[in-house]
């Protein structure tokens, strides 16, 4: 668990050592980590900042797509963080469940078997995406955040056949309810 009340499962993710501790290994092909937020936890519309982060080492760029993390139920959709060949997008989604991107297209290509951390961060109405800390990508928008009855899924799109699983390791992968820099 995470000492914070939100509980998950693994399945198929094996534990090799990381970038700091030990990571989570998917194999991109059956891998899947779930989280179920309760009521208490939110991951919330209501704040005014909003970050998503995590380190990652990727063993094979996807030809497509591969999840690195999102949010989404048949309630809709909050947020999605994803490779699309060796870019970054993030798709967020707002009350009315309509997606806008910030794609990471001009922080050249990420390259396999070297570690990078990435963010998708929300400040006031700005979105940007950190590479290495680093804003490459950034877009506003001021509707508010879709906050739907979702679990966190991380490494997997169970539902799309237009997706690949995430072949590589994450480490420290987390959610703050606010802005990092």
């Amino acid at each position: 668990g995470s000492g914070h009340g939100m509980h998950g499962y693994w399945t198929g993710v094996s534990r090799p050592v990381g970038k700091f501790s030990g990571s989570l290994l998917f194999d991109g092909y059956d891998d899947i980590c779930v989280i179920t937020p309760d009521s208490t936890h939110e991951l919330g519309p209501k704040w005014n900042g909003f970050t998503v982060e995590g380190w990652l080492n990727i063993q094979t760029i996807p030809a497509g797509t591969s999840i690195i993390m999102r949010r989404k139920g048949d309630s809709g959709s909050q947020f999605d963080l994803r490779l699309v060949g060796s870019t970054i997008v993030g798709e967020i989604y707002n009350t009315e469940n309509t997606p806008f991107s910030v794609t990471s297209g001009s922080m050249g290509a990420l390259q396999a078997s070297k570690w990078y951390h990435i963010a998708l961060v929300k400040s006031g109405n700005s979105w940007n995406i950190y590479k290495n800390g680093v804003s490459v990508a950034s877009t506003t928008d001021t509707d508010p955040l879709n906050n739907p009855s979702a679990n966190l899924e991380i490494g997997t799109l169970k539902s799309a056949s237009w997706a690949t699983q995430f072949n590589g390791n994450m480490d420290e992968v987390r959610i703050w309810n606010t802005a990092l820099s």
